[in-house]
């Protein structure tokens, strides 16, 4: 018998290929009408907008006593992004192709935080139900970026409108109040049967209850290791010689092995055990990554271990953050989008030298900056690096691509305070706090660049 929370997860698996595909096509058809300026522009916003905003998003729907109310409201967003998005192409000026960027961004940060907390709460993180919630992005981009015309994006909305309005996700209020009426038998069978399951899984160091059971410091070694596993897969991921401009074959054939590599990850892990086949993907990867540029079939075997490793990464995040699932697919998110973005850079600008100096000596500077003010949070003082990642990258990218004067980029030194201000108020809840400690960082920061400009010149 199939159960209503695996019916949901596959719906929720066929609304991420939509997701991801009508965000494809859309920005894709944005930026064939838009010079080169207008669409490095767009494509950091999108990227910005959909995955580092992903930890804050993920803060306010952990807090949310429903999921179903932000799933319709990221399916609105997208529909209205993608709405804009026809009408610009032939009404607006490119400048313009921001505000259908800001509705995609957000509405594809707003899904993906929702559909992998109901993943994870529905399954009990269950890395099977992992796998295969974020296996299909990968083929949902790959139908985007191939057929970007407007009856494609009209198919995919409407498919998504409908998944969207027929799916059945219980909230919190609504499962208490079916077990008051009586149903609370049918509720402990099930959970009978999900603790046997555990056990079993157990005895194959899995694990698959998501109760955090670790010190601190052990935590934050793990959560260490895994963002740095995230943007190392996500920096060799980009970097692998693909399909780009060899045909639309080949093309899919590697979205369907991304997939395919999601798909099958967890279930292997359930087989072998978490840390041995995260140990065996990583390294086979970075073996097939050196050898890749000899073949097609190195690169193809690259692609699939690397991607196999994604939901182990997610499974362990969901335990280091028990009712906060949300937010550990959201923080994920962040340091995917970093390695990307890097490699990106690496392939078109060769600009990641610049970028890393800036960055570290930017979280350094602020780190001390925190100590001094009397900060001795270790949470505080990783999300500050978090916040560096998110804001320090897309400025200095701005600042060294585009010509930008003294008074602009003081109007970006202030947004930026602005942004940090916000996000260092959700987790501190205090105001004055947080907006004092965003502008005592950005002004030392910046401070301490003009200085090294300064001090550069003069050697």
């Amino acid at each position: 018998m199939i159960r209503r929370e695996h019916i949901s997860t596959m719906q929720l698996t066929v609304m991420h290929l939509l997701v991801d595909g009508i965000c494809a096509c859309c920005m894709m058809g944005l930026m064939v009408c838009a010079d080169i300026n207008t669409c490095c522009l767009l494509f950091l916003s999108y990227n910005l907008l959909a995955f580092a905003t992903q930890p804050f998003t993920g803060c306010y729907i952990d807090r949310a006593s429903s999921l179903r109310k932000p799933l319709r409201i990221a399916t609105l967003l997208l529909l209205l992004g993608s709405i804009l998005t026809v009408l610009s192409e032939s009404l607006f000026p490119p400048i313009m192709f921001l505000i259908p960027t800001l509705f995609l961004g957000l509405g594809n940060s707003i899904f993906h935080v929702c559909g992998g907390k109901y993943v994870t709460l529905s399954s009990r993180n269950d890395i099977r139900s992992i796998s295969i919630f974020v296996s299909s992005g990968a083929m949902g981009l790959a139908i985007g970026q191939a057929f970007c015309v407007p009856p494609m994006l009209y198919v995919l909305s409407a498919i998504l409108l409908f998944l969207t309005f027929s799916l059945n996700i219980e909230t919190v209020k609504k499962k208490e109040s079916t077990e008051k009426a009586g149903e609370k038998k049918e509720r402990i069978e099930r959970d009978r049967e999900k603790e046997e399951r555990i056990k079993r899984d157990r005895k194959k160091e899995v694990e698959c209850s998501h109760a955090g059971t670790y010190g601190r410091w052990t935590a934050i070694a793990i959560l260490t290791a895994i963002l740095l596993i995230v943007f190392g897969r996500s920096f060799i991921g980009k970097m692998i010689p693909t399909s780009e401009g060899t045909g639309l074959t080949l093309f899919f054939i590697f979205a369907a092995t991304a997939m395919t590599g999601k798909a099958m990850g967890g279930f292997i892990a359930m087989k072998l055990g978490l840390r041995k086949t995260l140990v065996i993907s990583l390294s086979f990867s970075v073996l097939f990554f050196i050898l890749s540029p000899i073949g097609t079939g190195y690169a193809l075997a690259a692609t699939w271990l690397v991607n196999s490793s994604m939901p182990i990464t997610l499974h362990y995040a969901n335990r280091l953050f028990p009712r906060r699932e949300g937010y550990a697919f959201g923080l994920l998110a962040a340091a995917l989008i970093a390695g990307y973005l890097l490699a990106t850079l690496y392939i078109y600008l060769d600009l990641p030298i610049v970028l890393i100096k800036a960055l570290l000596g930017t979280i350094i500077i602020e780190g001390l900056v925190l100590i001094a003010l009397g900060v001795r949070s270790v949470k505080v003082l990783t999300f500050s690096s978090l916040i560096n990642i998110c804001t320090n990258v897309p400025l200095n990218i701005l600042a060294l691509c585009l010509p930008l004067s003294t008074s602009h980029i003081l109007i970006l030194e202030l947004l930026v305070v602005a942004v940090e201000a916000l996000a260092y108020r959700l987790i501190l809840r205090n105001t004055r706090k947080a907006f004092t400690y965003s502008l005592s960082c950005n002004i030392a920061s910046y401070l301490a660049g003009l200085a090294a400009q300064y001090i550069f010149v003069l050697i």
